[in-house]
């Protein structure tokens, strides 16, 4: 079982890599309603940190806590959250890179003999088998991409994902097409009107790579049954 905090391009991506990997009982903890509900149209299930305790809502859904949980955050609170929330004898996956520096409950570690690791890049052969795999569900991922804006827009799309006030998670950029200006495209249950303050309306700030993260942290000396994410306030992930 698997938990994973953040629902944001890293954390979409953890928690896609888990289901891919055979981890069924799934659930990812983020405070953003659109990004909970680009999760549900991928069909993970999401649940708001903000409304109770995320380790709770996980063992009330499986009957049991997860035995894996993915920090997609970063950060001191978000890492203490994570290791309150992994069973006893768990592996908490650190994914995210929000802060440099973050203090680490070291009970939680030593006297529930919990691991900790972390995870960050993938191999040649890792990165050529997920795109494999991505080509042969692009209908799947299509969901994952809300804007799409050419070069003359990214600074202003650059300042939307700093102020916050655009809630879309991954943004493409492209050439521009045709010599022309070209209006940014928008998809997804949040996509802002199409006029020329658009990308001036912000976006939440993300990171701009999806990364698959989980191979060698998930396998460990057994395949865990279950994997949980985790979010904490407006960190993003």
């Amino acid at each position: 079982m698997c938990w994973s905090s953040a629902g944001g391009p890293v954390g979409q991506a953890c928690a896609l890599a888990a289901r891919r990997s055979g981890v069924r009982a799934l659930m990812v903890s983020e405070p953003d309603p659109h990004r909970r509900a680009v999760l549900a149209d991928l069909g993970v299930p999401a649940v708001d940190p903000e409304a109770g305790s995320v380790g709770e809502a996980f063992r009330e859904r499986f009957g049991s806590p997860a035995s894996v949980v993915l920090d997609a955050v970063g950060s001191t609170r978000s890492l203490a959250d994570a290791l309150a929330s992994c069973a006893s004898s768990g592996r908490v996956v650190l994914v995210g890179m929000h802060e440099p520096v973050v203090s680490v409950p070291a009970y939680e570690v030593s006297i529930e003999e919990r691991s900790l690791v972390g995870s960050s890049c993938y191999s040649v052969a890792e990165f050529r088998a997920t795109a494999a795999w991505a080509a042969t569900v692009s209908d799947g991922l299509a969901r994952l991409v809300e804007q799409r804006v050419d070069l003359r827009e990214a600074p202003d799309a650059f300042r939307g994902l700093a102020d916050g006030s655009w809630s879309a998670g991954k943004v493409l950029v492209f050439p521009p097409r045709g010599g022309g200006p070209r209006v940014a495209e928008t998809t997804g249950v949040a996509a802002a009107p199409p006029a020329e303050s658009t990308v001036r309306q912000g976006l939440r700030p993300t990171p701009a790579h999806s990364q698959e993260p989980l191979g060698s942290a998930l396998s460990g000396s057994a395949a865990p049954q279950t994997l949980h994410q985790t979010t904490s306030g407006s960190a993003s992930g």
